[in-house]
């Protein structure tokens, strides 16, 4: 077992500042993280979130087929976990078979358990899609910006929300025709309109370069 302390730093599209705190992490032989809320993982100076963190694991170590060892290298998932409150979390393999995890990397089902001060957890673990072309996994956290900009996903006091859910809950809500309120949910704090969420998984959506256009447009509106 390998026992890490692990920090975190932030860069989903982050809504609000979220404090930090430190937690062990104990990883099973051959399992390493990638990526911590997307920004290559560095042990000395990540840092992990009071509540909900996006982590990319990677195993590449020996396996058991039959009598022998067997190296298998699988690709690497993603997960959010909500660490708010805990102290470690242990990363274990679902299984020392060769067979079963190479079964599992390919039906994309998962290959890591989690334990959090203990207890197992459910989690919603998922392949991290690939870049096209050679070395399709040789920028990850660029493959993390990617994955969620096309979920929608961002920052929210500690949690991973997706956007696209919340908006299509406020679609969902009628007002009366009588008042001048627009349906809205609460996030970090402040009621976010149909608007607001259409804004922001649009900046998601956009390119470094659409995203200075679009500031420099919103400057010009003062």
């Amino acid at each position: 077992m390998n026992i890490i302390k692990s920090f975190c730093i932030s860069s989903i599209v982050s809504i609000i500042s979220l404090p930090v705190f430190a937690v062990d992490i104990d990883l099973a032989n051959g399992i390493s993280i990638e990526a911590v809320n997307g920004q290559a993982y560095d042990e000395s100076k990540t840092q992990i979130e009071l509540g909900e963190n996006q982590f990319v694991f990677e195993f590449n170590g020996d396996l058991n087929q039959g009598t022998k060892r067997k190296h298998y290298s699988a690709r690497p998932y993603i997960v959010t976990l909500d660490l708010k409150h805990v102290k470690t979390l242990k990363v274990d393999l679902v299984s020392q078979r060769y067979r079963t995890i190479e079964r599992n990397v390919d039906k994309k089902a998962a290959i890591f358990q989690f334990e959090l001060d203990g207890k197992a957890v459910k989690d919603t673990q998922e392949l991290l899609p690939p870049k096209h072309g050679a070395f399709p996994y040789a920028d990850i956290p660029a493959l993390v910006a990617k994955y969620n900009q096309d979920n929608g996903l961002a920052f929210d006091s500690g949690r991973v929300v997706e956007l696209k859910e919340e908006l299509a809950k406020i679609k969902q809500v009628k007002t009366p025709s009588n008042t001048n309120l627009k349906p809205s949910v609460k996030l970090a704090g402040v009621n976010e309109t149909e608007n607001t969420l259409e804004l922001k998984l649009w900046y998601l959506k956009a390119s470094k370069e659409e995203r200075k256009l679009f500031k420099r447009w919103m400057i010009e509106q003062d």
